[in-house]
């Protein structure tokens, strides 16, 4: 009903987010595999919700099709989520990605071959050194801002390491960011010290700052133990190599959903309650107190409406952009803003 009454909203309506996240391709791998690459691929999904940071979902096998119809053309930065070893079309349209201006965050193993061997020449490491997927080598295995003192002291923060971590050799210009810990001693007392950096990154740039490669399964880890040091890390990273390119930037609660699209000169954004959001169903939702959009470089003429709550939001400028007030959000909401 709600669709049949804005059928002018509605029409040609296309998605305007400038993150693709990038999921496995469901029928060219095993069933085990693939649920791990799905756990990488909910963790990331679920990172860039909660944090509002607008993205739509790509399937790496229409990557190449999508270079074809100038599809990847709306997109600054792809995040391939432990998609593991790339088709030879599915890597060019990616390498020509890279030298038009794109911007890649690779997690896992994605964009290395059966060998361990890099695929894409803009990466960060030439290859796999080290693979480590048993779950009693991962355990007590973290990443980290900085070496932890005299083996007990610790700063924050510190994410545990879940699922599969990938030793690679880095080019001789790639940058190293983090610190991985690899596991403590273990012995008696007068042995061990707690845990000692080898030095290893938690994740390597390129020398152009294009592409980043998290080599171990960070959105596993967010997905199956929840912790926001692990999400922080790849919205952190995702949003420096974004930059500028996404006009919208939201201060909402987490269990709010925000998705961005275009209508014609509109700029539309879906704004859903997922407060009753249960692990395998919906319970009642609550009602999520308004927050603000602001919206980057729009006219001075610009307005915006409230589709569901049927009236104009309150908006004020600062500078060239539009700080827009949202009502109570209940079940969704829908925010037209035009004149931009």
């Amino acid at each position: 009903r709600f669709h049949r009454e804005n059928s002018e909203i509605y029409r040609g309506l296309v998605p305007a987010a400038r993150v693709g996240l990038v999921r496995s391709d469901r029928l060219a791998t095993s069933l085990a595999r693939f649920n791990e690459a799905n756990a990488e691929f909910r963790g990331l999904y679920l990172a860039l919700q909660e944090t509002h940071l607008p993205f739509d979902v790509i399937p790496v096998e229409g990557i190449s099709d999508m270079r074809e119809n100038g599809g990847l053309d709306r997109y600054s930065v792809l995040v391939l989520a432990d998609v593991g070893p790339l088709a030879a079309e599915t890597v060019a349209a990616l390498e020509a990605f890279v030298t038009r201006g794109g911007r890649l965050v690779l997690t896992g193993n994605s964009g290395f071959d059966a060998e361990g061997r890099a695929q894409l020449s803009a990466m960060p490491a030439s290859r796999i050194t080290e693979t480590t997927t048993d779950p009693h080598a991962l355990k007590s295995v973290y990443v980290t801002e900085r070496a932890p003192e005299y083996g007990r002291r610790y700063f924050a923060p510190v994410s545990p390491v879940f699922g599969a971590y990938y030793r690679v050799e880095a080019r001789p210009n790639a940058k190293g960011h983090l610190l991985f810990l690899p596991q403590a001693a273990f012995g008696p007392p007068e042995k061990s010290y707690g845990h000692v950096s080898d030095g290893t990154p938690g994740y390597y740039v390129d020398e152009t700052g294009a592409v980043a490669l998290i080599p171990w399964t960070v959105g596993r880890s967010y997905h199956e133990l929840g912790l926001t040091t692990s999400r922080d890390i790849v919205v952190d990273l995702v949003t420096r190599l974004l930059g500028d390119d996404e006009p919208v930037k939201a201060d909402l609660a987490e269990q709010a959903e925000l998705t961005l699209q275009r209508s014609g000169t509109r700029l539309v954004v879906h704004l859903i309650n997922l407060s009753g959001a249960r692990r395998k169903n919906y319970g009642p939702p609550l009602r999520i107190p308004g927050g603000t959009l602001h919206v980057r470089d729009v006219g001075v003429d610009a307005t915006a409406r409230a589709l569901v709550a049927g009236k104009p939001c309150v908006t004020k400028r600062d500078g060239d952009d539009l700080v827009i007030a949202l009502p109570d959000l209940e079940r969704f909401e829908v925010v037209v803003i035009e004149g931009i």
